[in-house]
């Protein structure tokens, strides 16, 4: 074979060199090759390999012999990945439903029974504020349509971490005296029926809105004064003639005004079964429907 007329040109000596440096540049080259090669055929980035394309069939099988080094780092890498997608969905850069796909990705391809706590807490918080984000929707629209107590329910359910947190919170200040007059009438009408029961569970509602309303107060007493009459007339029929012919109009007039005052008491507990002494001897017990 004869020599380029470059090589022609060098002495035995650069020849020499030059050669030396053509193979160390062979060897470096082929370290690096193996060492490349080396690196992607290691347990973690096959793992990874098998997570990029969704292979949890191949990623099971690896898991078998995959040393405690690499099972570590692709346990970080996992975990690394759910806070990322947890980050996305708080963020609102991607849907709920990718957010879930995602993470149900992630969690299939932890060890067997190995899905950590911290996953658990970032997949549970995803589905808090999608509940949440769902909630404030359902809220806008009932309070567009005007069903102001459905809509403040919902408001009521948004959590801290949602972005709409301040924004429920003024709608839920802002309905309060709404809801409350909507029930104060509500209540109004059905003490003219009247239908006492129903009107005092109304205005025991509208106080849940507005407690310190006077009027709303004052309204609730009048109520609980008639119910507790109607049920004192219920337990009077039930009660014995023969007992009741034995006494005096007078004193049948302050027993029926002591079993009122029995009644009254309960009802303002709150008690829907209601019990009076009609006589040292005689007890009456009513259920509320």
């Amino acid at each position: 074979m004869e020599e380029s007329n470059y090589t022609k040109l060098l002495t035995p000596k650069k020849q020499k060199i030059v050669t030396a440096v053509f193979i160390v540049g062979i060897v470096l080259a082929g370290c690096i090759m193996f060492t490349i090669t080396s690196i992607m055929n290691n347990d973690y980035n096959r793992a990874k390999s098998y997570y990029s394309k969704n292979d949890t069939s191949s990623m099971t099988q690896l898991y078998t012999n995959m040393n405690d080094v690499d099972s570590n780092k692709l346990f970080d890498y996992l975990e690394d990945n759910a806070q990322s997608v947890s980050g996305d969905y708080i963020a609102e850069k991607i849907s709920y439903e990718d957010a879930s796909s995602e993470m149900n990705k992630i969690k299939s391809f932890y060890k067997v029974n190995g899905v950590s706590e911290n996953y658990k807490k970032l997949n549970s918080n995803i589905i808090e504020l999608y509940q949440s984000r769902k909630s404030y929707e359902l809220a806008v629209n009932a309070e567009q349509n005007k069903l102001y107590e459905v809509a403040y329910q919902n408001y009521k359910k948004v959590i801290k971490t949602d972005s709409n947190y301040t924004a429920a919170n003024d709608k839920m200040i802002t309905l309060c005296p709404v809801i409350a007059n909507q029930l104060y009438v509500l209540a109004k009408e059905e003490y003219e029926l009247p239908n006492y029961p129903k009107a005092l569970d109304d205005i025991c509602r509208a106080l849940g809105f507005e407690q310190h309303n006077e009027d709303m107060i004052k309204f609730k007493d009048e109520c609980v004064a008639k119910k507790a009459t109607q049920i004192a007339e219920v337990m009077i029929a039930q009660w014995s003639a023969q007992v009741a012919a034995k006494m005096t109009a007078e004193e049948a007039a302050q027993r029926i005004a002591e079993i009122t005052a029995q009644i009254t008491a309960q009802i303002k507990e709150g008690n829907t079964q209601i019990t009076v002494s009609v006589s040292p001897t005689v007890w009456l017990t009513i259920q509320e429907q």
